[in-house]
């Protein structure tokens, strides 16, 4: 069957997110990220030539050393498809991270379901006590819906 390159869920990736990285670092090959049954994004090794440089825009802490996570960007199509509840929660919530958001009233509190689809696209998350916070991803998604 020759070279496969793995492939894991979301939700497998979250759960054993530092196993896939020692998996990554340990083969050196690529793991793929999938979505309800899409490919979206990868984990791979950082190239034996890399320059700090080369992923200007990817932050990482000081200490970094050897395998980082590639994600995939924000397609203009995904953005597109976010209905216009979810675009208004995503801002609102955009425009108060890092910090944690939270409902201000009963309307807001009926966000009930844009909240948890997106959630579901890894674009915002939730914390035990309450609040969402936007992710890095929901970030660019936030720049997106906001041209």
């Amino acid at each position: 069957m020759g070279d496969v390159t793995r492939g894991v869920t979301s939700r497998e990736l979250g759960r054993h997110a530092a196993a896939l990285l020692d998996e990554v670092e340990r083969s050196g090959r690529c793991v793929v990220i999938s979505r309800f049954g899409r490919a979206v994004a990868y984990l791979g090794p950082i190239p034996e030539d890399y320059v700090p440089g080369d992923f200007e825009r990817v932050h990482v802490a000081p200490r970094f050393t050897g395998t980082a996570a590639l994600v995939s960007e924000v397609s203009d199509e995904e953005i597109a498809e976010l209905e216009e509840a979810e675009r208004f929660m995503l801002v609102e919530i955009a425009a108060v991270t890092p910090h944690w958001w939270m409902p201000r009233d009963t309307e807001e509190m009926r966000m009930h379901g844009p909240r948890h689809r997106l959630e579901d696209r890894d674009l915002i998350e939730s914390r035990a006590g309450g609040g969402w916070k936007v992710t890095a991803r929901g970030m660019v998604a936030a720049r997106g819906v906001a041209r």
